[in-house]
Parts: C-alpha cells; sequence; structure tokens
C-alpha cells in the first residue's frame, strides 16, 4: 500500500464527506482512500461508514476500504457496525467482510493466512463473527457474510463453527453451502 499525497488525500477526504457529490463517486473515493494508509483517511471512513445520513452504498464502500491496513481502531468500528442491527444488511456484510479478508500494512493479501490471523483484533473479530454465524435471529445474508469471513480466519474454534452450521439441518441451505466453501479454504496452521 502507498499513501495519497497530502494535498490530494484532502482532497479525496473532502469529496467523500460532499453529501452533495453523487454516492458512485463517493464509494469510489473511500475504496482508494481505504489503500491509503494516514489516520485522517482512516478517521474519515470510520466516521462515513457509521454516518446513518450517508447512502448505503458510500458506508458500504467506507467498511470495505476498513478492511485495508486494519488497525485496532478499525477494527473496533467494523465490529460495533457488524453487530449492531438497526445497520442496513448490505453495510454489515461489507463489515464482515472487512473483518474477515483483511489485507495486512505492505499490501500482502493474508486471507486465510498467518498474517492476517496474527494481526489486530484477530480473537475478537473471530468472536463476532461466531457468534453471528450461530445466532438465527441474525438475517440469513449477514450470517453467510460471517461464513464468509471466518472462511479466511484459519483458526479451530472458526473451523468448528463453521461444521457445526454445516451440519446443522435446520440452518438455511445457503449458510450451509458457504460454511461448506468456506471451510474448504480453511488452512490450520
Amino acid at each position: 500500500m502507498r499513501s495519497v499525497d497530502t494535498d490530494n488525500a484532502t482532497v479525496l477526504r473532502e469529496v467523500l464527506q460532499d453529501n452533495t457529490t453523487e454516492a458512485s463517486i463517493r464509494a469510489a473515493v473511500a475504496e482508494i482512500l481505504g489503500r491509503s494508509v494516514d489516520a485522517e483517511s482512516a478517521a474519515a471512513l470510520h466516521a462515513i461508514s457509521q454516518d446513518r445520513t450517508v447512502e448505503a452504498s458510500v458506508r458500504v464502500a467506507a467498511a470495505e476500504a476498513l478492511g485495508y491496513g486494519v488497525d485496532a481502531e478499525s477494527a473496533a468500528v467494523l465490529r460495533a457496525i457488524f453487530q449492531d442491527r438497526t445497520v442496513e444488511a448490505s453495510v454489515r456484510v461489507a463489515a464482515a467482510e472487512a473483518l474477515g479478508y483483511g489485507i495486512v500494512a505492505g499490501g500482502a493479501v493474508a486471507s486465510g493466512a498467518f498474517l492476517w490471523s496474527t494481526t489486530v483484533g484477530n480473537s475478537e473479530n473471530s468472536v463476532v463473527l461466531r457468534e453471528a454465524l450461530q445466532d438465527r435471529t441474525v438475517e440469513a445474508l449477514v450470517r453467510i457474510a460471517a461464513a464468509m469471513a471466518l472462511g479466511y480466519r484459519s483458526d479451530e474454534r472458526s473451523a468448528a463453527a463453521l461444521r457445526e452450521i454445516l451440519q446443522d439441518r435446520n440452518t438455511e441451505v445457503s449458510a450451509r453451502v458457504t460454511a461448506a466453501e468456506a471451510l474448504a479454504g480453511i488452512r490450520l496452521w
């Protein structure tokens, strides 16, 4: 990952925070800022991802962008979004995906790899994702996102939770299929 030039980052943050700018542009800007490594951009993404006056598509992009270079504060924001049942399912799904696939500093995608499993909030993130997966009152789409995210976690507890969902005949078929796919990708070290 490389940092966006300071002047450019300032303009990008202004566009992201401008409610009169088209949602598609703001969503693209959120993704660009997510690849940046500066604290001001992360703070802007935190604010946008949690602001319910902002269009859901922009909040989705901001939540996804927080999956790049995840730090403790971003992980906490993503967990809060994911756990808040009053937030739209699309935003919660984006938060789950960001918690699961987190891209670590340096640009190495660590899905299912040792790098992500040893980074910020691993234990807390896994617990939140497992709880949602096992809670039948959580929307199916969000449970599916949790199953996919757990597939990237590469830890025994996540694998056990996925096995349990796969074998539970009372769980919706789509969540069971996703659990099977996620299990196929888990590599326990």
